[in-house]
């Protein structure tokens, strides 16, 4: 037998074994998650939502810190399929850190965080906007009128 054809049976031989080997060895790895990492919200989230390639075993859990890592204590997770979904109380202005573990169905266990931040603004602060914003535009429109007025009343030199 000449050397290509022991190369090419050895290729075509070895080459299946490490694709099988590769899909068992296959965990659940997160796609997308709501909110995203990084993310500045307005408000805050009814849920937070996980959604990984493949279906999800029990143990699969949410835990929710505060920036000073305080936990949040008043979530419900729940698994749907290949979704694993907290559901939140009303959060407060701050910044999120998400811990997440799931176990794939083939009983692999992988884990993540990420962070999220809520920046809401209250009426009260929108309304202070408006009003500064308001009093400049006035004050503006009483300085252009008042320069205007100068101009009207100003005494002609001499000999005009």
């Amino acid at each position: 037998m000449t050397k290509i054809k022991l190369i090419g049976i050895l290729f075509f031989l070895v080459l299946p074994t490490l694709l099988i080997a590769q899909q068992l060895n296959a965990h659940a790895e997160l796609l997308e998650a709501s909110p995203a990492p990084g993310e500045l919200l307005s408000e805050s989230p009814e849920q937070i939502l996980l959604t990984f390639n493949e279906s999800l075993g029990a143990g699969s859990d949410i835990f929710i810190f505060t920036e000073g890592f305080q936990y949040i204590d008043d979530i419900q997770v729940s698994i749907n399929n290949d979704q694993l979904i907290a559901k939140l109380p009303p959060l407060e202005n701050n910044e999120y850190n998400v811990q997440w573990s799931a176990i794939s169905a083939d009983g692999h266990s992988i884990s993540g965080t990420y962070a999220f931040q809520i920046e809401s603004t209250s009426s009260s602060d929108t309304m202070f906007y408006w009003l500064t914003g308001l009093l400049l535009i006035g004050f503006l429109f009483i300085g252009v009128v008042f320069w205007r007025q100068r101009g009207k009343h100003e005494i002609a030199p001499n000999g005009v």
